[in-house]
């Protein structure tokens, strides 16, 4: 009787360690969602410093994830480019392809920019970016994305007008 109590008091504790375990791991969103998160987040963030009648474009390829604690690393190559319209014609005002490593959190199914990070400029580039992004993360960078031919088309369709 004292082997099966044992026994079973084993197994309870087990259940309550694994559920609360269970409970508190972050779940990593779906890439699909992911990605319209964070491009609405780059978006807001430049559209704060617009020079003239502009419009953002943002698309980026996500290089990968890591679980931290209870937040999660974001590895993701960048594309944005603004532009607006002067006589007919669409013009780039500025532009940048950066890898960022942005820090998130998600709470209620909301997800939560914590921080965003890039490699420093300059001579510092190389070391910032060992630092920021893992091996395999640093190889994908290479890949040919077309985040830039992306972004033309959407400034296209939303200007309705062809380069």
């Amino acid at each position: 009787m004292k082997k099966y109590l044992g026994i079973s008091l084993i197994v309870i504790l087990f259940s309550v360690l694994l559920v609360n375990f269970l409970l508190n791991v972050t779940t990593i969103p779906s890439k699909k969602i992911l990605k319209r998160e964070l491009i609405n987040y780059v978006v807001k963030e430049e559209e704060k410093n617009l020079i003239k009648n502009e419009k953002w474009f943002v698309n980026m390829e996500i290089l990968g994830t890591k679980r931290v604690k209870n937040n999660v690393y974001v590895y993701a190559l960048v594309d944005g480019d603004s532009y607006y319209l002067e006589k007919g014609k669409i013009i780039q005002e500025s532009g940048f392809s950066i890898p960022y490593r942005f820090t998130i959190n998600e709470q209620n199914k909301e997800i939560k920019v914590l921080k965003e990070e890039i490699p420093e400029d300059g001579e510092d580039y190389g070391k910032s970016l060992k630092k920021l992004f893992p091996l395999k993360v640093r190889i994908r960078l290479n890949g040919n994305y077309n985040l830039q031919a992306k972004n033309r088309k959407e400034a296209e369709e939303y200007f309705k007008i062809n380069f």
